[in-house]
């Protein structure tokens, strides 16, 4: 539910012409994005790291 709600609340910010305001809404999005990922995904091995396919 937290993915709808940052959504909203950067929507909400660009509708009311609030640049600081969306741009601090959307910079916390990125910061969560970036922990989950950083929490969720499998580490990079050297061979991964060398063929991405």
């Amino acid at each position: 539910m937290f993915r709808v709600t940052v959504h909203r609340a950067i929507v909400a910010a660009l509708a009311n012409r609030d640049p600081a305001a969306a741009a601090s809404a959307a910079a916390a999005h990125i910061a969560r994005s970036e922990r989950w990922l950083s929490a969720t995904r499998p580490p990079v091995t050297e061979d991964a790291a060398k063929d991405p396919a």
